[in-house]
């Protein structure tokens, strides 16, 4: 089965790990599979998912959770909504690099003409 994420680790101490997801289909839909490769990578504490791809650049973009190295706690996972700036500069160079996902997921025309030249998204950018 394909998979409809990345787990990229980072130097970001708040969020070491980041799930972005890879095309329009949520990437939570594989939470089991996230958990085994978090799990043989020895990941414990906050996670952060970017759901770009699959919510748009809306206020539902970015998650977090906590993984206590077996799972995703189901109760932990929330919404957030003010990013640091680190972590925006984090996806940005994701998606820039891995251009050929923006083809496959809910992003219009203007924003993956964005991602593609590196010009920051604003908030719900059509």
């Amino acid at each position: 089965m394909k998979n409809y994420y990345k787990i990229k680790k980072t130097n970001f101490k708040q969020y070491p790990y980041i799930v972005f997801s890879t095309c329009y289909i949520n990437p939570m839909d594989q939470k089991e599979d996230i958990e085994k490769e978090l799990k043989k990578n020895k990941v414990q504490g906050k996670i952060l998912f970017d759901l770009l791809l699959s919510h748009g650049n809306t206020p539902d973009r970015f998650f977090e959770a906590i993984f206590d190295g077996y799972e995703i706690l189901e109760d932990s996972i929330k919404n957030i909504v003010i990013v640091p700036d680190k972590i925006k500069d984090i996806a940005a160079d994701f998606y820039y690099i891995k251009q050929e996902f923006l083809e496959n997921s809910v992003l219009s025309n203007t924003q993956k003409f964005l991602i593609r030249n590196k010009t920051p998204l604003k908030s719900s950018t059509i």
